[in-house]
């Protein structure tokens, strides 16, 4: 059973038809694919063939580019339909990273090639892109690429944590709690910014999001998605109201986030792979196709130290001590790891935040 790495990736299928058992491989036609959901008994894609190449005789693959981010974490098979004949391959697809994944997230699709490589077929170019970018998303302290991710915000307790509550009257009581402020009566409810911290005189609704956020997709209260001009982001993490109205008082998680009851947000967090990081994954990935295709000009280092030959004496990097280093033997590769991960960590740091602002990510 293949395990596709992540949602919101790319992801090659292979098919492959012979004569016979062990026999020679030979070409098919009306070739169809159909992606069915073997949890909820669905078909996701197809029939189609719409995307699928023709690699060699008898091969032929197919690239969902990329699996979509809310692709529910199920199990699948994809069915190869053929006038000749069938075949079918059972995966899985895994969640999206989350800042909890080991994998990469998106943004390490897109490599900037350094050699042409028209003449390779898009599955070894594919598996190369998916192997470099597992190797550059390590050395680099695991913390590139942009992940996206739904958001259930929760309401932050309007009671204090010890006795007797110290902060200020306001805990005390029920809310909202009616304020006359100006010649205007508000109702104050918790995860309202006000005059109690000195952001604003008048209410301001807000939800905190996880940091740092690079861009909001959507906005949906009580099922339907909010425009949005209805909000904005402060500070890469306060979501705020803007169009006067107030962030729902309650977000039942017993209900889809399609539901009457509930609010969510969808939002893309992370920092995104630089140029130079696009153009050392090509250089990786270019390595890693001709290694795939056994071309001898592939320069991943070789554990071959010195090579002599008639009276010419060439010596080659030791991947012993070049691996020890983190690094790979390639000059882009090693220059994007050392500007991005100078003190080699093995991941970014992790800060904690315990009173900081409530929210769920579902289905994680």
């Amino acid at each position: 059973m293949s395990v596709v790495p992540t949602q919101g990736q790319p992801w090659t299928f292979l098919a492959e038809f012979f004569q016979y058992a062990g026999g020679p491989p030979t070409d098919v036609t009306n070739l169809q694919f159909e992606v069915f959901d073997i949890t909820t008994s669905t078909t996701v894609l197809g029939p189609t063939n719409i995307g699928i190449s023709h690699i060699d005789t008898g091969v032929y693959a197919w690239t969902w580019n990329p699996i979509p981010a809310n692709q529910p974490p199920d199990q699948y098979v994809i069915i190869w339909t053929a006038t000749e004949t069938t075949a079918s391959e059972p995966f899985v697809i895994s969640p999206s990273s989350n800042g909890m994944s080991n994998g990469p997230c998106a943004g390490w699709s897109n490599p900037i090639w350094t050699c042409a490589l028209d003449q390779l077929n898009p599955a070894v170019t594919g598996v190369a892109v998916q192997a470099a970018a597992d190797v550059l998303f390590a050395l680099t302290g695991r913390h590139l690429g942009v992940c996206q991710l739904t958001i259930r915000p929760c309401r932050k307790s309007c009671a204090g944590m010890g006795w007797p509550f110290l902060n200020d009257w306001w805990q005390w009581g029920i809310y909202p709690r009616p304020v006359f402020y100006n010649g205007v009566w508000y109702n104050i409810t918790c995860s309202n910014c006000g005059w109690e911290d000195g952001c604003s005189c008048s209410v301001v609704s807000e939800a905190v999001m996880p940091a740092p956020v690079t861009q909001v997709i959507q906005v949906k209260v009580d099922g339907a998605v909010l425009p949005s001009s209805a909000y904005r982001m402060d500070n890469g993490r306060l979501l705020v109201r803007t169009d006067g109205g107030q962030w729902p008082w309650c977000n039942d998680l017993t209900k889809d986030d399609s539901e009457v009851g509930t609010w969510s947000v969808t939002v893309q967090e992370g920092v995104a792979v630089s140029t130079l990081g696009q153009m050392a994954l090509g250089e990786l990935a270019t390595q890693f196709a001709k290694l795939i295709t056994c071309d001898n000009s592939c320069n991943l280092p070789k554990a071959v130290q010195q090579v002599v030959r008639q009276g010419v004496t060439m010596n080659f990097l030791d991947p012993n001590e070049v691996f020890a280093n983190g690094r790979v033997g390639l000059y882009l590769c090693d220059l994007f790891i050392t500007t991005e991960n100078p003190n080699g960590l093995m991941m970014a740091s992790t800060v904690y935040d315990l009173d900081g602002g409530n929210y769920r990510i579902t289905n994680t």
